[in-house]
């Protein structure tokens, strides 16, 4: 996993250009960890990489910590635990059935 003090090894701050747009996701945000799983799961659909690639093992587990630091600082997180089905109707799957990585 990257920090902004220890970047991941596929990290592509550095790499983008100056003008290229470059979006980031935080620990603090609900919708991140499940952000980053379908950006993996699009990129292996759409024939870019395959599941056992680094980069796509990397997101994965970089999904994974943001899930486990969001359980170890609710304190610091942007939403109250209300507010965390990311669709009406549907249950969060936050902390309690939060999907991992490795399953």
């Amino acid at each position: 996993m990257g920090t902004k003090e220890n970047p991941a090894p596929n990290d592509c701050y550095e790499a983008a250009d100056n003008d290229e747009p470059v979006f980031t996701l935080r620990g603090k945000d609900p919708a991140a960890a499940e952000t980053v799983r379908v950006w993996a799961s699009l990129r292996v659909r759409c024939g870019v990489n395959r599941y056992s690639d680094e980069k796509i093992q990397e997101a994965l587990a970089f999904a994974d910590a943001l899930d486990d630091w969001r359980e170890a600082n609710p304190d610091r997180c942007k939403w109250p635990e209300e507010r965390l089905s990311l669709t009406p109707g549907v249950p969060s799957l936050w902390p309690q059935q939060r999907p991992r990585g490795d399953a």
